[in-house]
């Protein structure tokens, strides 16, 4: 998932890092931390300040929480290999006809 301007840079991580760790205002902090969530950004320096940020506790602690919760979710779900490889189809008659029957042979033989 792309986000912010369609980036998602090493630059543009390490910008959201800078601010979720130096910038006094609460409410930034927070929309960094939905900012990462909406990038689908697991790199480890993400995660490690979202852990960091987990531990301090309040609300920024819960909204870590949430984040690190989806981001191991949407990492999880990533599928390893997609097959393109075509796949047999049988027909429903090849399925209800018994096995010794002339309609079972021709039609799963193909």
């Amino acid at each position: 998932m792309q986000g912010v301007l369609g980036l998602k840079k090493d630059k543009t991580i390490n910008v959201l890092l800078d601010l979720l760790e130096l910038d006094p205002c609460e409410y930034i902090r927070l929309q960094v931390i939905r900012t990462f969530t909406g990038l689908g950004a697991t790199n480890s320096k993400v995660i490690r300040a979202l852990r960091e940020r987990e531990r301090a506790g309040g609300l920024l602690a819960s909204e870590a929480t949430k984040a690190l919760r989806v981001l191991n979710v949407s990492a999880s779900k990533i599928p390893s290999r997609v097959s393109t490889r075509p796949r047999k189809m049988r027909s429903v008659a090849s399925s209800l006809a018994p096995a010794g029957s002339p309609t079972h042979r021709t039609i799963t033989e193909v």
